[in-house]
């Protein structure tokens, strides 16, 4: 009855890949995959709060209006209600660490907005 069994750690998705890495009761850790190009939709959560960190490529992060850069080794904090999303600005894959922790930690917490990174 593991969840290994029926459940693979790896999900490919139109802009990459989500892998599940760890978890326990109030925290679950994912390495995603973000082709060039590609973003992930305006998003935000109400029960958990992100820490992403960037171990390869570029991104163009937002966050509550707000767009930067990040690169390898940049890190920030998605608080609980932001409304958040990036997408890949270069040419390499991107790849980064999430660590979300907090009450809610399934695909339910989860609320779509309209718009999307800004090219900058």
């Amino acid at each position: 009855n593991h969840r290994a069994a029926t459940r693979h750690a790896k999900t490919h998705r139109s802009w990459g890949s989500a892998e599940d890495l760890d978890r326990g009761a109030h925290f679950k850790v994912k390495r995603l995959t973000v082709n060039p190009g590609e973003r992930l939709v305006l998003q935000s959560h109400r029960w958990r709060d992100k820490h992403w960190l960037v171990i390869a490529g570029t991104a163009e992060f937002q966050l509550d209006g707000k767009v930067r850069k990040l690169g390898k080794n940049d890190s920030v904090l998605i608080p609980r209600g932001g409304i958040h999303s990036l997408r890949n600005a270069g040419s390499d894959v991107l790849d980064f660490i999430e660590v979300q922790t907090g009450d809610r930690l399934d695909e339910k917490d989860f609320v779509q907005h309209e718009g999307a990174v800004s090219a900058a």
